[in-house]
């Protein structure tokens, strides 16, 4: 079975915000050496603070899905939310979900 990009919904979960996502020079130029548009998912503080949500809503809409949603919780600053930025990579918990309607 072969899905249509145009008949796919997406949900992007809770993630970083960009105000959060603070990163240094090298993970700036491998998100450029991958092709992102830096002008619209990144700027320049003291660091670079990237958008997750933007980059991967781009990646979506670059393979053809153009219905996406957008939640905007933070799970750096919510504290009922597990953030391996804040927690520490060693308590990790991570879920993703594929569902196809028949």
């Amino acid at each position: 079975m072969h899905s249509r990009p145009e008949d796919l919904h997406a949900i992007l979960g809770p993630c970083i915000s960009q105000a959060a996502f603070e990163v240094g020079d090298e993970v700036y130029d491998a998100f450029l050496k991958a092709g992102f548009p830096m002008d619209a998912i990144a700027v320049r503080q003291e660091k670079w603070h990237i958008s997750l949500r933007r980059a991967n809503a781009w990646l979506l809409r670059e393979c053809g899905v153009s219905d996406i949603f957008i939640e905007p919780t933070c799970t750096y600053s919510s504290p009922s939310l597990y953030s391996a930025r804040r927690n520490g990579i060693e308590t990790g918990r991570n879920l993703n979900v594929i569902m196809m309607e028949l």
